[in-house]
């Protein structure tokens, strides 16, 4: 996600494993941050599996710069409240196929409200001085 856009939403027909996740960065990621955010962009990675596996090089040769977070740091993945959000949009939605459900959860991440998204990457600051002044302890984010 970026200030302005929720950036690309991918189907997952299964386990996401480190092959799937290169070819998601390459695909879908490195095409939307050329076009929309330029050079000079920071990818935070939570401590997923897939995250963890090393990708030798390819993030350096791709110009990418890592944002590794600590371990069990919810706090700092803002991409956490807009997974809530969606949540909050399909609770009591009945769909018959895993399409409609598809084709809903798109519509949805495409309607988030920029000003959703420039509050969320605001917010940052205060996240990061919050879990500063809890010795890395709980928050409120």
């Amino acid at each position: 996600m970026t200030r302005s856009s929720p950036g690309p939403l991918v189907l997952l027909n299964s386990t996401l494993d480190v092959q799937r996740y290169k070819a998601i960065l390459e695909n879908d990621l490195l095409p939307f941050a050329t076009t929309k955010i330029g050079q000079g962009w920071l990818l935070y990675q939570d401590n997923a599996p897939c995250h963890k596996a090393r990708l030798p090089g390819w993030f350096r040769s791709n110009g990418i710069q890592l944002v590794s977070a600590p371990p069990y740091s919810p706090d700092l993945n803002v991409i956490e409240h807009l997974w809530a959000f969606l949540k909050l949009k399909l609770k009591g939605k009945r769909f018959n196929t895993k399409i409609e459900l598809w084709y809903f959860i798109r519509h949805v991440w495409k309607k988030i409200s920029p000003q959703i998204l420039q509050d969320l990457v605001d917010s940052m600051p205060r996240r990061i001085q919050a879990i500063i002044s809890s010795k890395g302890g709980p928050t409120k984010y």
